[in-house]
Parts: C-alpha cells; structure tokens; sequence
C-alpha cells in the first residue's frame, strides 16, 4: 500500500530482537563486572597476606646463617617473595645460599645440606627443621615454610644442587630470570604477576602431584606473555594462561636465562604420564572456566579462585 507522497509503507520492526540484544548486552556487561570484581577481591587478599611477618622469618634465617660463615655465605630471596609473586601457602619461597671459593665449596650439595640444617637446628632449637635431597625446609609454627637451596657460587653465575642431589648443575642465573619476568610483566599492563597468583590459587585444588611448582608456573607465564597480543585483563589473561599451561606442560621448559634447568625436571621428558596428568586437570579447569562464561555463571570463578 502506498502512502502518502508516493512512498512504501514498511512494517514496524518487531521490538522482540530488540529487546533480546539490549538484555543479552546488559547480561553479559553484568558478567563481566562480577567476574572482575571476583578477582580483585581474590588479589587484594593475597596482596593482604603478611609479607611483613615473611620477611621477618627471612632475615632470621639470614641472621642464623651468618653468625657462623658471614664470611662465605650471601643469602638472597630467589622464590616468589623476589618477583613479588607471592601468595601464601602456595608459592614457593627460597633462600639461594650462595657460597663463595672456600672449603664449602668442595663439598658436595648433600654435605652441604647437612651442614645447613645441623647449624639451624642449633640456632633455631623451636623450629621444625627438615632435610630432603635438594634442600633444607625450615618450617615455623605459624605453618610458614621457606626452603634453603645450597648454591656454587662463580664470576659466570650460581650451580645449584643436580636432580638427586649429588653433584652440581651447570651455571645458572636465577637474577636474570627474575628481570625477565619483570619485563613481560611491564610489557603486558603489569598483569602477569596477578596473573601468576591467580593461577597459582586455580591449581591449588588439584591433587599435589598435579600441581605446578611456583617456578614452573612463572616459567610458562613468561613464555605465554612474551609476544601476547590479546586483551590486557585478568581474566582473559589467565584464561590464556591456562591454556597455554595445557599445551606446553607437556614438553621441557627450555629458557636461556638457564633458570629452566630445575624447573620441569622432575616431570620427566616430553609427553611423560606426570606432564599428561597435569595437562588433564589444567584443561578440566579451561572447560570449566569457559562453560562458566558460556553460562554467565560469576560463582564459578569465585569457586576456582577461593580454592
């Protein structure tokens, strides 16, 4: 039918799809916010934990040390307390006690534990001291671990303990894989640290043996966020992460700062059943993390965040 002017007359748009967008829109808006604040209140406790109390438990241990070998021995934070990647109950904490050119440094990285843990047990006679075979964890009463790994140290780098225990690595230098971790993390918006914490706190449900160590998770996280040209935001960041983790868990971590020489070792070569079992439950937490998305379901990623 005409109109006048000589025009068509068209039907009004349905308001239905209308309505539909503008409510999917508003929906997944919505999402997005509750999945963003999730995380940051899941970053401000960890950043909330008592890193004061940490460092205090630290320079004891460094105190303890160098009443005796002051002389020899440089202690330095070389665990996540150094790149700021910390969080409690979940990372690892180090103490790289470098020894300089002296009759320590003819030993082998099993007397040289022993000798670490004799000298702490006399110094700090009320806290549990533990030897395994590549260093010495010292555990405190209020459940704080930190770990004491005896290094070689030359003008070329540091060697630590070889897997087993008995001779020493090659040289190797953690202090440049710490740089590097701090420039990925300045090239990416200064989200791959809180994106390393959250990873770290994803894992913590699986079973120990299917967990990342805290170097591992670092490690990766470097080379996942070398070139990464995606959205600068927590949440599609460690969602990259993981499945970046899924993939390349599955192969030796080869980095040239040499940090990588102990990282992976003990999953064994490439495509082992230990680096298999890991790569299953990482990617039960991809799924999980995008069916969550599929849903619009926040509480998800409130679950695998408060784990």
């Amino acid at each position: 039918m005409c109109g006048s002017g000589g025009g068509f007359w068209h039907p009004p748009r349905s308001i239905g799809p209308i309505r539909r967008d503008i409510d999917d829109r508003t929906s997944e808006a919505d999402y997005t916010a509750e999945v963003s604040t999730v995380i940051q209140d899941a970053l401000k406790d960890f950043n909330e934990r008592d890193v004061e109390a940490i460092q205090k438990h630290l320079q004891l241990l460094r105190k303890a040390l160098s009443k005796d070998i002051d002389d020899v021995v440089e202690t330095s934070f070389g665990g996540s307390v150094a790149k700021h990647s910390y969080v409690d109950g979940l990372s690892d904490v180090d103490i790289l006690v470098n020894v300089a050119d002296t009759e320590l440094s003819q030993t082998s990285p099993g007397e040289l534990l022993s000798y670490f843990a004799k000298l702490l047990r006399d110094r700090l006679p009320d806290t549990k001291v533990r030897e395994g075979d590549l260093a010495v964890t010292v555990t405190y009463s209020d459940g704080f671990e930190v770990q004491l790994l005896p290094t070689l140290k030359s003008e070329e780098g540091i060697r630590l303990p070889d897997r087993g225990g008995a001779a020493w690595s090659k040289v190797v230098r953690p202090h440049d894989f710490a740089r590097k971790l701090t420039d990925v993390n300045n090239a990416a918006g200064r989200l791959v640290v809180p994106v390393i914490k959250l990873m770290k706190a994803a894992q913590s449900s699986f079973p120990a043996d299917a967990q990342l160590s805290g170097y591992h998770v670092e490690s990766l996280a470097v080379n996942a966020f070398r070139d990464y040209r995606g959205r600068l935001n927590a949440k599609e960041m460690l969602q990259h992460l993981c499945r970046y983790v899924e993939t390349h868990v599955q192969t030796p971590v080869s980095d040239s700062t040499g940090q990588s020489v102990h990282v992976d070792d003990d999953l064994g070569p490439a495509n082992s059943p230990s680096r298999q079992r890991i790569s299953s439950y990482v990617s039960r937490l991809v799924n999980k993390l995008r069916s969550a998305d599929e849903r619009r379901d926040a509480a998800v990623w409130e679950e695998v965040l408060s784990e």
